[in-house]
């Protein structure tokens, strides 16, 4: 008995892939800790808002805000790759 190469290729659609890559991202990212830290952020810059270092906490609480965002609803459809055959592993 040979031990010949079998070939595998692996078909998914769009959703599925979106779906899982956010899996992967809340897993990762701590979401619920990240959020609580946008939100105590802000909260310091509104606190603070007379002084100068409000604006300091209010950009970072938004340009943290913004990278969840993008990590979870713009950079997930954006990288399922158009031409899948490239994206398939083959062995």
């Amino acid at each position: 008995m040979t031990n010949s190469p079998i070939s595998l290729s692996f078909r998914y659609s769009e959703s599925d892939y979106v779906r899982a890559l956010r899996a992967h991202y809340a897993d990762r990212l701590r979401l619920w800790l990240d959020i609580c830290v946008v939100v105590l952020v802000g909260a310091a810059g509104i606190y603070l808002w007379p002084s100068l270092s409000s604006k300091v906490f209010l950009g970072v609480s938004i340009a943290f805000a913004v990278i969840l965002f993008a990590a979870f609803f713009v950079i997930p459809p954006l990288i399922f790759p158009e031409n899948q055959s490239s994206a398939m592993s083959t062995h």
